[in-house]
C-alpha cells in the first residue's frame, strides 16, 4: 500500500534520476555524463573502385602492413565456391514475418523427422 512517505520518496528518486545519467548500471552526474558520452571514431569505408577491385580492404591486421591482394579464382580452393551464403532462420531479425515463417517451417520439419523415427 502506498503511503505519503513512499510517494514523496518516489518523487525524490524521479527528480534525482532526471538530473543524472545511467551508464552501464552506474548513476553519473551531469559532468561525468558528458565525459562518458564521447564516442569512438570509426574509419570511413574505402571508396576507391580500383583499390576495391584489387585488394581485400580491411583485412590487414598489422600496423605497418598492407591489405592482401585479391588472387585469381584458380588460386582459391573449390569448397569456397560451394559455401551456403543464405542466412539461417535464427540469424535473421526476430521482428520480421519471414523469420517466424522460417522458424515455424524448421520446427515442423524437426517434428516430422522425430515422428518418422518413432513410426
Amino acid at each position: 500500500m502506498l503511503t505519503r512517505k513512499s510517494l514523496s520518496l518516489c518523487k525524490n528518486l524521479t527528480f534525482l534520476q532526471s538530473r543524472a545519467l545511467h551508464v552501464n548500471g552506474f548513476l553519473l552526474g551531469k559532468k561525468e555524463a558528458k565525459a562518458a558520452g564521447k564516442k569512438d571514431k570509426f574509419l570511413d569505408a574505402e571508396r576507391d573502385p580500383e583499390k576495391l577491385c584489387k585488394f581485400v580492404c580491411g583485412a590487414n591486421i598489422m600496423k605497418n602492413g598492407q591489405d592482401p591482394e585479391i588472387k585469381p579464382d584458380s588460386e582459391y580452393p573449390d569448397w569456397l565456391w560451394n559455401l551456403k551464403l543464405e542466412r539461417g532462420p535464427y540469424e535473421r531479425e526476430p521482428d520480421t514475418f519471414k523469420y517466424w515463417r522460417l522458424v515455424r517451417r524448421k520446427t515442423l520439419q524437426q517434428m516430422n523427422k522425430e515422428r518418422k523415427k518413432v513410426a
